[in-house]
């Protein structure tokens, strides 16, 4: 027994001086306890400040360059353009080899266009940098181009992801507005028809397009015209009166064909004589009216949007200004822009005859819409800093513009052989609509801008759509814009999470 209890007693106190991590937290409790709340408290602030995105931030180490060149073959695009662009790229140290499953330049060539792919290293640890750098040297591409060619297009942005997409959609238009519509068709159907003798076989038939107000009659009067000549040679359409006011245009004529016809009419000449850009970006469906009394119903049946593109794009560019100034946004893109353009129509017999080539034209607008530096001067010991002026700012002064002077001395304007309207790109390169349906349940179409919101690295989602909705809400509250034209009741704005 006496040798068994020393034994025992020799283990403890060999125990003792043996490192025993949990003996020690038995032991020390307050110890414990204070490295649990520790690391408790360390985790619960570790996850509320970690950053939570939707997206893992991945490098893409890949870009493309495309450049353009509009009606020329791929054999000529490959030898002047594409050559060209790789020899560049491949000026950088950091090209990812060529292998069996990798690339370091890949180009394709197609009737138009050039499209250079380039892929990074796996070593690179900067791609944003090397990217700049290809960038600078393709830019440099540009002056050697051909004529027509161009410019080359880079884009590395493939591992943006947008956290936020809002879509500004336009509503159709509201009842007030219709009934004044109707109003004005009305009386201008009826002044039309006046005189005119009814033949219960082809009765008096109008096809009217809709259009908003403010839309110059010059940018219609060669559609209208090629409207007119197009119902001219139907031959199921006799006695042809045109219809041109504000907010309208269409052709009242006598004719058998009901309205399927009519409209299959209208949509023929649109399609296969205007192109997809159609009579005006802004135009409403085109209707058939009969009996002016159904002129609202028939409007209120086929109504077009309320807002034009111009108003949206004002709109959503008063939403990305706003939102940039929100800290957790990086980046926004707009998609379903329309945007606008200057239009000069001419005859090329007119311009012949004041000896006015087509080509300086563009040389004379050019010269004179140059913004250049006026320097200072000295007036005693003040210094006077001078404006230039002769810079375009509105579409009319470019009528001002003098093209060459008669015989006799008299200044020719522009104004005098063209005809100067805005209008929109035309053939648009891309539209955006919505799709939803109606108080009535009826699908409609809305013509809409969407913006993409790009959420700055490191920062929290829910944050960043805190804000966002707070910078929403400070619009619609403050600006006239959101306020006056765009009313809670007749407007929407949808957001979905990228």
């Amino acid at each position: 027994m006496g040798q068994a209890e020393d034994r025992e007693r020799e283990l403890l106190e060999k125990e003792k001086k043996t490192h025993n991590t949990a003996r020690f937290f038995v032991e020390n409790r307050h110890i414990s306890w204070v490295l649990l709340v520790t690391v408790i408290t360390w985790g619960i602030f570790g996850y509320r400040n970690m950053p939570k995105l939707k997206d893992p931030v991945i490098p893409v180490r890949v870009a493309s360059a495309v450049t353009p060149w509009p009606g020329t073959s791929a054999e000529e695009i490959e030898q002047l353009v594409t050559r060209q662009v790789e020899a560049a790229a491949a000026q950088s140290s950091v090209i990812h080899p060529s292998g069996a499953s990798d690339f370091g330049i890949k180009s394709l060539t197609l009737p138009g266009v050039s499209i250079v792919q380039i892929q990074l290293d796996e070593s690179v640890k900067d791609p944003a940098k090397e990217f700049n750098d290809i960038n600078l040297k393709l830019q440099a591409v540009n002056a050697s181009l051909p004529q027509g060619a161009g410019p080359v297009q880079f884009n590395s942005g493939f591992g943006e992801t947008s956290a936020l997409l809002l879509t500004v959609a336009s509503p159709k238009e509201g009842p007030v507005e219709l009934a004044l519509r109707a109003r004005d068709l009305s009386i201008a159907i009826a002044k039309a028809r006046e005189g005119l003798e009814a033949d219960p076989a082809r009765p008096r038939t109008s096809i009217i397009i809709a259009l908003p107000q403010a839309v110059s009659a010059a940018i219609l009067d060669r559609a209208l015209l090629t409207f007119e000549n197009a119902v001219r040679s139907s031959p199921t359409a006799s006695n042809v009166v045109m219809l041109h006011g504000p907010g309208f245009v269409g052709v009242d004529i006598a004719t058998p064909a009901d309205d399927k016809a009519l409209l299959a009419l209208a949509q023929d000449f649109m399609r296969n004589r205007l192109g997809y850009s159609g009579f005006y970006a802004d135009a409403w469906p085109p209707i058939v009216i009969r009996d002016t009394a159904e002129t609202l119903a028939r409007l209120t049946a086929s109504p077009g949007d309320k807002y034009t593109y111009r108003e949206l794009d004002q709109f959503t560019d008063l939403l990305q200004r706003r939102l940039l100034s929100v800290p957790q946004v990086s980046k926004i893109l707009r998609s379903g822009v329309l945007p606008e353009q200057i239009f000069l129509g001419y005859s090329q017999e007119q311009l012949a005859a004041y000896n006015i080539q087509p080509a300086s034209i563009k040389d004379i607008l050019s010269a004179r819409n140059t913004t250049i530096p006026g320097g200072l001067f000295q007036a005693g010991d003040i210094n006077v800093q001078v404006q230039p002026s002769g810079s375009f700012t509105d579409a009319n002064e470019i009528g001002g513009v003098i093209m060459t002077r008669t015989k006799s001395g008299l200044p020719v304007y522009l104004r005098d052989v063209t005809d100067i309207y805005r209008g929109y790109q035309t053939p648009p390169r891309f539209l955006n609509f919505v799709t939803r349906q109606d108080g009535d349940g009826r699908w409609q179409r809305y013509r809409a801008i969407s913006l993409g919101i790009q959420m700055r690295d490191g920062e929290q989602i829910d944050k960043f759509g805190h804000e966002v909705d707070k910078a929403l809400a400070a619009i619609r509250y403050r600006h006239d814009v959101v306020t006056q034209r765009l009313p809670a009741a007749d407007s929407w704005i949808a957001t979905h999470p990228g």
